[in-house]
Formats: structure tokens, C-alpha cells, sequence
């Protein structure tokens, strides 16, 4: 099963956990290949393999290599709602450098599929927390900068 993200859709299996990500490019690269819809369309997402030919220079290393569709789920971005954006930034650093997705998978705590969040959404969050963030420090030094004064002035 899929769901669709930005570039990316997650494939997640019959319990609902997710096995990886599959590329948009990759598999229209592959239905739309020469004989591609005969040989894949029918096949199941995880471990089709696919010969490296198909995808061009960006993912041939050498001419014969096959090369799956799915991303595996341990080279992907997963989060789940226990994790702080802490936690998640770490998470999100440890990526491979060649997988900078632009969707996040988010998990249940139990590890089933609960949805996608679009990296730059999730950016834009953490921006907007480390702001109320800011905000809030300065708000609590100015309370405390008055408290010394009205202690300096008693």
C-alpha cells in the first residue's frame, strides 16, 4: 500500500507498518520504461528490483546494477509522537547523505503508519517552537531584570 507524499509516497505493509519510500520519479522512470509497465507494474513495490539503466546517470554505478525501488525504512525519516524536535533533529541528521527526502513518515508509538509530513512543514514548525522559544526567554529575563531592579531598589 501507498501514501502519498511530495516526492515521495511510504509503502507500509498489511499490518500498517511501514516497510519504506518509494520515489515518484524512480517508479514513473520504471512503468514508463521500454516494456516497464508489462514487467512491473504487477510486481510487488517491495523488493522489485530494477535494472539501474532505466533511472539514467543518477543512480547507475555500473550499466547491469539493480537497483530496488523501495528505500529501505532505516534509510528513511521516521519519527514518532514520543520524540521532541530534539530528538527528531538528531534523528534527521543521521540520515544517509545521499537520502534527503522531502517527506518525514511519522509512526504510532507502536511503530504503525500514522501519516507524512512534508520536511519544509516540519522546518517551519521547529522554526516557529525555537521562536516562542526565544520569545519566552526574553519575556522571563525582562520579569526577572525588573525583579532586581524592585530588590536593588528595596
Amino acid at each position: 500500500m501507498l501514501a502519498m507524499g511530495i516526492d515521495f509516497a511510504a509503502v507500509f505493509d498489511e499490518e500498517n507498518v511501514p516497510v519504506g519510500l518509494v520515489s515518484f520519479k524512480m517508479l514513473a522512470a520504471a512503468l514508463s520504461a521500454r516494456y516497464g509497465h508489462a514487467l512491473f507494474a504487477k510486481k510487488i513495490l517491495r523488493g522489485t528490483l530494477v535494472p539501474s539503466v532505466v533511472f539514467g546517470p543518477i543512480a547507475a554505478t555500473q550499466p547491469n546494477e539493480q537497483i530496488t525501488l523501495v528505500i529501505p525504512i532505516k534509510q528513511a525519516a521516521v519519527i514518532n509522537p514520543a520524540l521532541d524536535f530534539f530528538a527528531v533533529q538528531a534523528h534527521l541528521e543521521r540520515r544517509p547523505p545521499e537520502h534527503s527526502f522531502d517527506d518525514i513518515i511519522v509512526t504510532s508509538e507502536t511503530g504503525t503508519y500514522e501519516g507524512l509530513i512534508p520536511m519544509r512543514d516540519f522546518m517551519k514548525l521547529q522554526m516557529d517552537m525555537l521562536r516562542w522559544q526565544e520569545s519566552e526567554l526574553r519575556r522571563r529575563n525582562e520579569d526577572m531584570n525588573r525583579t532586581l531592579a524592585q530588590l536593588s531598589q528595596a
